[in-house]
This record gives structure tokens, C-alpha cells and sequence, in this order.
């Protein structure tokens, strides 16, 4: 019996050991609920985070411009389809310049009221925009479509 009693209390000991390491790294990984920050706020605040926010802003336009040239490229365009892509891109490449517009005002004003109620009325306002958006770019973009041949509309 004493030649069993050994092992069990050695393991014992050791599995104490083991669970006493565990809380104390536990507890040191743990942040004081004094410093945290909340995640986004975290990320919100992270270096260089403006700069990124800014060139995000800035690329708007540029981004939209790059997508047109490679689908005009991608389409091979007939002399009688270039105009009519030239109209609906026209139309992009002006919402695209409203959307960098918003993006740099948004981005530079001091944070607006962030109430519910207010993030709800913003939230409208942009489906409506983008509604009227929308209302601008389909006849042009159902001139185009029309004169589309197959292989481009694939």
C-alpha cells in the first residue's frame, strides 16, 4: 500500500503545482478593469490610424476610375458602345466623387452626435442618396446593356 500512496500523493502534489501556475499566469494575463479600453475604441485610437482613414478617403475616386478603365478594357468596346460607356461611367465616376467628398468631410469633422435616433436619420439619408444614386445611373447603364453583345454581357 505504501509503494501506491507515493505516486498518488507525488501526483497529486504535482497537479496542485500545475493548477496554482494556471491561476497565477491566468490572473497576470488578465488586463485591471481600470486601463481597459473597449476594442473598437482600442483599434479607433491606434497609431497611424488617421493616415489610413485619410489615403482610404483619398483612393475613392481613384479605385473607381481603375475598376472602369480595366471593364472598358475587359469589354472591348465597339465605336458605337464607347459613347454610351463613356455616359454611364461619367455617372459613376461623379457618385464615386460625392462618396470621397462625404468620406473626407465625415473624416475631419469632430464626432457627431451619436445617438440612435441621429445614426438612424443618417442611415436614411444615405439610402435615399444612394436611391437617387441608383435613379441617375440605370438609364445609362440600360443604353448600355442594350447594345452589349453577348460575349459582353458574359
Amino acid at each position: 500500500m505504501r509503494k501506491a500512496l507515493l505516486p498518488m500523493v507525488a501526483s497529486l502534489f504535482l497537479c496542485a503545482a500545475a493548477l496554482a501556475a494556471l491561476i497565477v499566469t491566468n490572473a497576470k494575463a488578465q488586463p485591471s478593469s481600470t486601463h481597459a479600453k473597449p476594442v473598437m475604441v482600442a483599434l479607433a485610437d491606434a497609431p497611424g490610424m488617421a493616415e489610413r482613414r485619410s489615403a482610404m478617403c483619398g483612393e475613392i475616386g481613384a479605385r473607381a476610375a481603375g475598376r472602369l478603365a480595366y471593364l472598358e478594357a475587359r469589354l472591348g468596346l465597339s465605336a458605337a458602345q464607347a459613347p454610351l460607356f463613356e455616359r454611364w461611367k461619367q455617372v459613376r465616376l461623379a457618385r464615386a466623387k460625392r462618396i470621397q467628398d462625404k468620406c473626407e468631410t465625415r473624416r475631419t469633422t469632430a464626432a457627431a452626435d451619436r445617438s440612435p435616433v441621429v445614426r438612424l436619420a443618417r442611415q436614411e439619408a444615405r439610402l435615399k442618396q444612394r436611391l437617387a444614386d441608383i435613379g441617375a445611373e440605370r438609364p445609362a447603364l440600360d443604353a448600355l446593356y442594350g447594345h452589349l453583345t453577348d460575349e459582353q454581357k458574359a
